[in-house]
Formats: C-alpha cells, structure tokens, sequence
C-alpha cells in the first residue's frame, strides 16, 4: 500500500491530509482504494495496518 499527503488545495475543510490507497479484488476484478483522510501521517499507518 501506499501513503500519501493530499496538497493544501485538496486537504479536508479541517486539515485532514492523510490517506493510503490499494488495490482489492471485488467480484474477480481489481479496484482501486482510497481510504477516508486523516489529520498525521502515524494515524494514517495506523488505520493501515488495523
């Protein structure tokens, strides 16, 4: 998976600029995933790993 950090522009109306993508499988097919923001990078591994 990767991490990766929104720029200012884009970052959530509180600051939340955090997020990690992957692939998953779905019905045999591969999609993308992006998860939800997070505000620190830790809290992002975090979610990530759990």
């Amino acid at each position: 998976m990767a991490m990766l950090q929104l720029p200012k522009e884009r970052a959530a109306k509180d600051g939340r600029r955090w997020y990690f993508y992957d692939k998953i499988k779905v019905d045999g097919r591969t999609k993308p995933y992006m998860s939800k923001s997070y505000m620190t990078r830790n809290e992002a591994l975090k979610a990530e790993r759990g």
